[in-house]
């Protein structure tokens, strides 16, 4: 293997060239994102938040003309969030999407999206810095979504594969599946 290159700086993360393989060392936020049953509604205990039944808290998918987390009806941020009908995996709950997608299936079908609790994914910054004009994040390490990778955690392992875009200027997110698969703590 050839001496490692460095790539870019991602808050205090150093992301790292050797030969083909981009590495960098990080710890690991979970992502709920793709999950047919990542968010709900807010409930009648639960107005904010729509946790519990959701995975994860609904304000971590936006809020009302700002939705990031959750389709929307006219497809931008600003609708109203997409709710499963009676034939979908989990009718009640928000369609939640991921950036890597099966584009013959409607935006609004959740299984157009990586369901995170059954596909080990990771999340990685769509640029740098946290300035909106810095290079973007794949400019600068020339990763694409659907690249596949590896994490290591404590001697364990397991295969990932590069599934959504997270804020930029963070690193060191991954699905629900992937933090099972490696034996982190929830």
């Amino acid at each position: 293997m050839g001496d490692p290159v460095k790539l870019c700086e991602i808050g205090d993360t150093i992301v790292w060239r050797a030969d083909n393989a981009v590495f960098f060392r990080a710890g690991m936020q979970i992502d709920a994102d793709g999950a047919p049953n990542a968010y709900h509604p807010g409930t009648a205990s639960r107005p904010k938040s729509g946790r519990p039944p959701g995975l994860d808290d609904l304000r971590n998918a936006g809020a009302s003309g700002n939705w990031y987390g959750v389709v929307t009806d006219d497809g931008k941020r600003t609708g109203r969030p997409v709710v499963q009908g009676a034939t979908d995996p989990y009718p009640g709950f928000y369609v939640s999407p991921t950036a890597l997608q099966d584009a013959t299936l409607r935006a609004t079908n959740p299984r157009r999206y990586v369901d995170s609790t059954a596909v080990p994914y990771v999340v990685l910054p769509g640029r740098v810095a946290r300035d909106p004009t810095s290079a973007r994040f794949a400019d600068a390490t020339g990763l694409a979504l659907g690249d596949l990778g590896m994490v290591f955690q404590r001697g364990e392992s397991s295969h990932c594969v590069y599934a959504d875009v997270g804020p930029r200027g963070r690193i060191g997110e991954g699905s629900i599946a992937l933090r099972r698969r490696s034996h982190i703590d929830a």
